[in-house]
């Protein structure tokens, strides 16, 4: 897994709604807290816009990303993911 220590600090941010980049890892990463956005013309400007006509919402993936990475992505969590990776690598 590539989680991004950058995405991770934002989410930690109490003013933050997940929005990325639609990959694998973000996909992985995000989960139902956040959104994903693709390449074609337009969607991240209407996802933007959609987010900002539902403060509810931006409300409920705030609380939801703040949640999953307590949960999931301690820091320490995430040094153990990469010593396990490291160890596979170095054994094979």
């Amino acid at each position: 897994m590539a989680t991004s220590a950058t995405m991770l600090s934002a989410w930690r941010c109490v003013a933050c709604c997940p929005v990325a980049f639609d990959t694998p890892s973000n996909r992985e990463v995000v989960g139902d807290a956040g959104l994903l956005w693709r390449k074609s013309t337009g969607e991240l400007s209407q996802l933007l816009t959609d987010l900002l006509g539902d403060p509810a919402r931006v409300q409920s993936l705030r609380a939801a990303a703040r949640e999953r990475v307590r949960a999931h992505y301690s820091w320490e969590d995430v040094a153990d993911d990469y010593d396990r990776f490291f160890r596979q690598l170095r054994a094979a």
